[in-house]
């Protein structure tokens, strides 16, 4: 399954130094599957992206990055390093925070310019996700990839959802 949402905002993105951001929201309909996917779509008229910052917020509350200040390295910034020079952003990007959620709800893009002098708008925007139908069936994957002896209160599997439960030791 996959369903997508777009809006067309033609907002401006707040040109202060990162003091405050441009939020935007697209709600998905409830369509009662669990994400395995998603891509965000932006159009943005910007004339320095090494700017911008983007993040993408699920309608549970998980952030995920989507591209902070491209080119631009903070370890050994200069005054005058403004990271990429390109102007302007249309690009699809991905992902992997929010698999596995609920998408149905308010998603939440988030644009910061960190540096003051250029200005950019937000065009449109696009929300596109996919995933397989919500169900009971579990599968839980251990390792011993850490090694160590499970905390207090993670070492039973207490699944009470009544579906199907799968447990994969294979990799140990």
């Amino acid at each position: 399954k996959e369903f997508s949402a777009k809006a067309n905002p033609n907002a401006a993105i707040p040109d202060d130094g990162g003091a405050t951001s441009l939020k935007v929201k697209i709600t998905l309909p409830n369509k009662s599957f669990r994400l395995m996917g998603i891509e965000i779509g932006v159009k943005i008229a910007h004339s320095r992206i090494g700017d911008l910052s983007l993040t993408i917020t699920s309608p549970q509350g998980t952030v995920g990055t989507l591209v902070r200040r491209v080119l631009y390295d903070s370890d050994v910034a200069a005054a005058t390093d403004f990271g990429s020079q390109n102007a302007n952003i249309f690009h699809r990007f991905g992902c992997g925070r929010q698999w596995g959620e609920d998408p149905a709800g308010e998603w939440t893009l988030t644009i910061s310019d960190a540096v003051k002098g250029q200005s950019g708008t937000l065009n449109s925007w696009e929300v596109l996700v996919a995933g397989d139908d919500a169900n009971a069936n579990n599968l839980y994957v251990f390792t011993d990839d850490y090694g160590t002896k499970p905390a207090d209160g993670h070492k039973v599997i207490a699944d009470t959802n009544g579906g199907v439960d799968t447990i994969n030791t294979s990799p140990i």
